[in-house]
This record gives C-alpha cells, structure tokens and sequence, in this order.
C-alpha cells in the first residue's frame, strides 16, 4: 500500500481543505474478494459544496498522477470517486444518513480524521 500513501494523504488533505465533515477512511486490505483497498468517506453540506470537494479532489490527484472514474456529479447528493485502489464516497449528510455505507463492513479498521478550518 506505500503507492498509496501520496495518494491517500492528498485524498484527506484536499478533503479538510475543503472544509468536509465526517472524514474516515475504512480498510479493506484484510477482506477477502475486494477490488479496492481503502474507502475514504466524507460529507459536503449541498449539493454545491459536494460538488466543489469532487472538482478539488480530481483537479488535486490529477495532478500527481491520478485520473478517476467519477459517478454521480450530476445531482450530487453522493459521488463517487474511484481510484482503483481507493474509493471515495462523498455524501450530502442526509444521503450518507440513508446509505450508511461505514456500517456495512463494521469489521473493517476504521480511522476518522479532523475537520480542519483553515485561518482566514
């Protein structure tokens, strides 16, 4: 997984930098019969913001090397962004509520990471 890590690590920075709520990572590398190893999960408050998070995030990863396959920007109340090895879910709070995909897999390791809000 060190591939990943620059990946990974950019994935979450743009994540607290656009001010995302509810950020965790869940890892799948133990699980048996998985096409990816990690889902990183975060919330956007609208439609807007969740659609400005997915264009920052695929702008940021492209530009080391990364190009994904993007569902859902349309009505963005839940994209998809996959990285092959990551995927990343980003919800409207109340779709996240709904789907509540990080209780799917409870027996996943899963790490949560600050919100961060950046000085203006």
């Amino acid at each position: 997984m060190n591939s990943e890590l620059p990946l990974f690590e950019t994935i979450v920075s743009v994540l607290q930098e656009m001010k995302s709520t509810d950020i965790l990572s869940m890892d799948f590398s133990e699980v048996e019969n998985m096409v990816f190893n990690q889902f990183i999960i975060a919330s956007g408050g609208s439609s807007t913001h969740v659609k400005s998070i997915s264009d920052k995030l695929t702008r940021a990863t492209r530009k080391i090397g990364h190009t994904p396959q993007v569902e859902g920007f349309t009505n963005a109340s839940w994209i998809a962004i996959d990285y092959g090895e990551i995927v990343v879910h980003i919800f409207q709070p109340e779709y996240r509520e709904r789907y509540k995909l990080e209780h799917l897999w409870e027996e996943c390791p899963v790490a949560q990471f600050e919100s961060i809000r950046l000085k203006h």
